[in-house]
């Protein structure tokens, strides 16, 4: 198993973690802890090193989001499809702190109602 694997396998493990200490049931919620902590740390299967077009990006497996990429120190901007994608919380816990989340809408994005 690579170093890669193993850190996304922590990142999944403390994400839990997390959303206990936080009282957070939401699957998606969890999902979004699990995948920011990869996009932070540049491992996991959805990860996408900066290019010419976009800084480092975290595809994501939340139905309705497109990918989440790093704003600022501590927060986060999500880029949505749709309207289930905007159903996230403002704030995350992570790492001992708390990491605020921006929405942005992509441009494919369809207002139709999906959740």
């Amino acid at each position: 198993m690579k170093v890669n694997e193993l850190m996304a396998q922590r990142n999944a493990i403390e994400a839990k973690i997390s959303a206990i200490e936080a009282e957070i049931r939401n699957e998606n919620d969890l999902l979004l802890i699990e995948e920011v902590a990869n996009l932070l740390d540049g491992v996991g299967p959805g990860f996408v090193s900066e290019d010419d077009y976009a800084s480092d990006r975290y595809f994501s497996r939340i139905p309705g989001v497109k990918n989440v990429r790093r704003y600022g120190e501590a927060a986060v901007l999500v880029k949505v499809t749709s309207p289930a994608g905007e159903l996230l919380p403002e704030t995350l816990p992570l790492r001992g702190r708390e990491v605020k989340v921006f929405i942005c809408r992509s441009r494919n994005y369809s207002g139709e109602v999906d959740y």
